[in-house]
């Protein structure tokens, strides 16, 4: 604990001089869809290549930003670096990106998204900011203002990790959003777990009321594809499609003739859990599973993350 403690201290000390040289870095995760498994999007996650103890995960920093009050100085810079990266190398993909609730409460986020859009030519209509279901914003007519705010610029938001915390239906009812990202741990157990499809089911169902797009998050196996494809999601994204790559791996991703090839071996355990509202990494476990039907047809309304009807 002791060790623990001092690293922490150690990290706080640099984390302001990492935001001002080039030791952050932006990686990106594909989303797609699961019927062929076409990149139609990124998510942005950030990550520290700190000069002496290698690459930090957000587990290891978001928190410490939390402590000492730099939240709202990261986030703007995952940001701004994530849409000019997608402006240079795949305009054509949609871009998501967290929102941590310092963000959210502060009262610049909607100037800074739009100076960020105007600086780096990245389309706004491009860009889902994502907001985690287990926000601690208290007052969501201010934050239902803030995301409309935004909507009127052109900006998707996306309700993330659904079901992992409060699930409350009041926020869906009183939120203005476009998507829904079902969390990991729901579809973790799809396989195997008949509760858990139900519930599902259940929620793709009730997004899909709302007018919501719906993305199954965590996918590490063929059979969980198939399963969120027979209750009705449309778009996924986790480790059977593609570990979060630094910016090099845009230009294949956005090649929408290539489709993804499903990584089922060597998915290793590697926990990267955190709940700062800026990097959504899950925790994985091994995987198995063969390539064979990999995909269900579904009728596709777009190849984008906006609101589907089946």
């Amino acid at each position: 604990m002791h060790e623990r403690t001092k690293r922490s201290r150690g990290l706080a000390g640099e984390l302001n001089r990492a935001l001002d040289s080039v030791e952050l870095e932006v990686h990106y995760q594909p989303i797609v869809r699961l019927g062929d498994t076409r990149p139609t999007a990124v998510e942005a996650l950030v990550r520290w290549m700190h000069p002496t103890r290698g690459l930090l995960m957000p587990l290891e920093f978001v928190p410490i930003a939390e402590a000492i009050g730099l939240m709202e100085q990261l986030g703007a810079w995952v940001l701004r670096q994530a849409c000019a990266d997608m402006a240079a190398h795949a305009p054509d993909l949609d871009l998501c990106v967290n929102v941590s609730d310092a963000q959210m409460i502060g009262p610049g986020l909607v100037a800074t998204v739009l100076d960020t859009l105007v600086d780096t030519g990245f389309s706004a209509d491009r860009l889902v900011l994502e907001v985690c279901e287990r926000t601690v914003v208290p007052d969501l007519v201010l934050l239902g203002r803030a995301l409309t705010a935004l909507q009127t610029l052109g900006v998707r938001v996306a309700l993330d990790d659904f079901g992992a915390g409060f699930s409350s239906l009041e926020r869906l009812s009183r939120l203005p959003l476009d998507i829904m990202k079902i969390d990991a741990c729901l579809v973790r157990n799809l396989a195997d777990d008949e509760n858990d499809r139900r519930i599902v089911h259940a929620i793709v169902a009730l997004a899909h009321s709302l007018d919501l797009s719906v993305v199954g998050e965590g996918v590490e196996t063929v059979r969980q594809c198939e399963v969120l494809q027979e209750v009705g999601c449309v778009l996924g994204q986790g480790y059977l499609f593609g570990r979060p790559a630094p910016v090099a791996s845009l230009p294949q991703w956005a090649a929408r003739g290539d489709l993804i090839r499903l990584q089922t071996d060597h998915i290793d355990t590697t926990v990267n859990v955190t709940d700062d509202g800026i990097d959504s990494d899950y925790g994985q476990s091994p995987s198995t599973g063969s390539h064979a039907g990999a995909g269900i047809p579904i009728r596709l309304e777009t190849d984008r993350i906006t609101a589907v009807t089946i």
